[in-house]
């Protein structure tokens, strides 16, 4: 298992060293810098005079030019209204507020007790 491992270790560090020696070497040669570069391509059109006046062709190269056009999206910020949370309602759920119990002392007629039990 161990001489596995070694193996595979042995072929990351090699594939890491030509990876590196590659790229200095396409990097002093230069192509890297033209790897992306797009060449424009040229149109050559023939035009021949009459041959009345003379009788030779003559060849005018020009270069296309860049027929995309970049459309430009005007971006507006909406302003949206800022919104406030309040804490007392969410947070953790509703805060209930606190029962209050009041104890009152009633007066009972010990004379209408006994009319009722009777």
């Amino acid at each position: 298992m161990k001489a596995i491992i070694y193996a595979g270790i042995g072929l990351f560090s090699a594939a890491s060293v030509y990876g590196v020696v590659d790229y200095y070497n396409t990097k002093s040669k230069g192509i890297l810098d033209k790897m992306y570069k797009e060449e424009t391509p040229s149109v050559t059109t023939k035009k021949e005079t009459t041959p009345a006046t003379l009788s030779t062709t003559v060849e005018i190269t020009k270069p296309i030019p860049n027929t995309t056009t970049a459309v430009k999206k005007e971006s507006k910020k909406l302003k949206l209204p800022v919104r406030r949370i309040k804490l007392d309602d969410f947070s953790r759920g509703r805060i209930v507020p606190d029962i209050v119990v009041i104890e009152e002392e009633i007066k009972v007629d010990s004379a209408a007790v006994k009319k009722e039990n009777n």
